[in-house]
């Protein structure tokens, strides 16, 4: 028997156990969720780390100036890097963080807005992707 075999035998077993359990329990069965970050060679994928335009939407304009268009550029655009934090490339300006358990102390921030913004970034889509859910 394969590993692949085993596994989605294994597999089985525990969602047959699972579901007995629940009903033993008097409850509903919970799905697994399996985990969208891991990498496997049946499933394409495409990094969207880098560059980034970013706005702040401090008065709620966005959605009302439709800066979710691909032709409608966002106002006074900021270049920002993905993954990252929108406090640690200084948007907003210098503040403070709230503390948070179990830290119990703030810590100073390049930046510290808080409310609505908006990322946009042009990407191609490989042609072998071409109607197929993405």
């Amino acid at each position: 028997m394969s590993n692949l075999t085993l596994a989605a035998v294994w597999g089985v077993c525990m969602a047959m156990g699972a579901d007995a359990l629940a009903q033993e329990q008097g409850r509903e069965a919970t799905p697994a969720v399996v985990n969208p970050a891991l990498r496997s060679e049946l499933r394409q994928t495409m990094s969207l780390d880098g560059e980034w335009d970013f706005a702040i939407d401090p008065k709620q304009q966005g959605e009302k100036d439709h800066w979710y268009r691909p032709d409608v550029p966002l106002p006074d655009v900021k270049s920002i890097q993905v993954p990252n934090t929108w406090e640690a490339q200084g948007v907003g300006g210098a503040g403070v963080s709230a503390s948070v358990t179990p830290e119990q102390r703030n810590r100073p921030l390049r930046g510290s807005y808080v409310g609505t913004a908006w990322y946009k970034k042009r990407v191609t889509i490989p042609a072998q992707w071409r109607g197929k859910e993405i």
